[in-house]
């Protein structure tokens, strides 16, 4: 288990250390940024969970929109949601559970090759989705109403300086 030295910096021990890492960011080569996470639905808890500790949304940035690509169809014993978050880089505060998606259903998520792209106002968009975070944020995610049986996702990220 890691912890917080002195400088403020996350020091990782054994085999959180060797952790492989979920999110990835693309070089755009331009003003909007592009940041993906391949999430195993399966994998997901009904609290919300840090998905990765060294990729995150800088305090500044406006997040511009969420697209999810389903790659493995999306089922459930019941009505699964979906909701991705954001916490504070101190890894114990959250600034929002559902600050890039909100409940987004089993049905949504849907059948491999599904493409949903969330942007302001949209069904599932999240609370941060046309504003800037305010803080360093990582990515969390959970599962709401039921666990999924199965899905893997693609969810990417936009936004920009």
């Amino acid at each position: 288990m890691g912890w917080y030295n002195s400088d403020g910096l996350y020091v990782k021990f054994g085999t959180e250390e060797a952790t492989v890492a979920k999110v990835g960011e693309y070089n755009t080569r331009g003003p909007q940024r592009q940041f993906e996470i391949t999430l195993d639905l399966t994998t997901l808890t009904s609290s919300d969970v840090i998905l990765d500790f060294s990729t995150y949304i800088p305090k500044d940035a406006f997040i511009e929109a969420v697209e999810l690509e389903t790659k493995t169809s999306a089922t459930s014993g019941g009505s699964a949601t979906l909701s991705v978050g954001l916490y504070k880089s101190d890894t114990t505060t959250a600034i929002s559970a559902t600050a890039l998606v909100s409940a987004l259903a089993v049905a949504t998520i849907g059948n491999a090759g599904t493409r949903t792209t969330l942007t302001l106002g949209s069904t599932g968009a999240g609370a941060k989705i046309g504003s800037t975070p305010g803080f360093p944020a990582l990515v969390s995610a959970k599962y709401g109403t039921a666990a999924f049986t199965a899905g893997v996702v693609a969810i990417r990220v936009f936004w920009s300086k």
